[in-house]
This record gives structure tokens, C-alpha cells and sequence, in this order.
């Protein structure tokens, strides 16, 4: 899958072997909802403070470490002036829209 070289570093084969049917789970979803494949996806991959959570924001060192979880998400533009949200779990967790004026 081409988004999988382009979002993962995929030295030996392993990462699309592990991730390729997430990929392939969320752009099925996102065609059963929107009706078109997603424009984009995006990844941040998962992270640990060994020293403490936001400890960082106090000016002090932290000992950051990273995770093989990580997260993932397709979305497209949209004319309108909303935010809608979608899991590939839709059952545990319900779509929800949001407004994107921030008053």
C-alpha cells in the first residue's frame, strides 16, 4: 500500500505486514460514511514521559520514549463549517460533529 511507505518507514517489510490492514479497516470505513476514499491520513506515533506526564511544561528535562501504538486518521475537506468525527469502532465510539467557530 503506497500511504504505508509514506507515512511508515518500512525497512525490512514487517511495518506493512502489522499496519496494512488498519489502513485498509479505515479507508473502508471512511467510504461507507463519506462515500469517497480519504485525501489524506495522518499518524503520531505513540510517546511516553519516563520522568512524569507534562513535566515538560515546567521548564524541566524529560526522557521522552516511544511506542510501536500509534494513531491514525483519513479525512478530506469539506464546504461546510463542521468538524465530524467517526471511528473505525463505531459502536464503542459514536460519530460527533463539531463546529469549527470557536466561539
Amino acid at each position: 500500500m503506497d500511504t504505508l511507505a509514506k507515512i511508515y518507514e518500512d525497512v525490512n517489510g514487517s511495518l506493512k505486514t502489522e499496519h496494512e490492514s488498519r489502513f485498509q479497516a479505515l479507508t473502508k470505513r471512511f467510504k461507507q460514511i463519506y462515500d469517497e476514499k480519504p485525501f489524506y491520513f495522518c499518524r503520531a506515533p505513540g510517546r511516553v514521559n519516563i520522568i512524569g506526564e507534562h513535566i515538560d511544561y515546567c521548564g524541566y528535562s524529560v526522557l521522552p520514549a516511544a511506542l510501536d501504538q500509534d494513531f491514525i486518521m483519513a479525512y478530506c475537506l469539506s464546504n461546510d463549517d463542521k468538524i465530524v468525527i467517526n471511528n473505525v469502532d463505531k459502536d464503542q465510539f459514536p460519530s460527533i460533529t463539531i463546529d469549527t467557530d470557536p466561539f
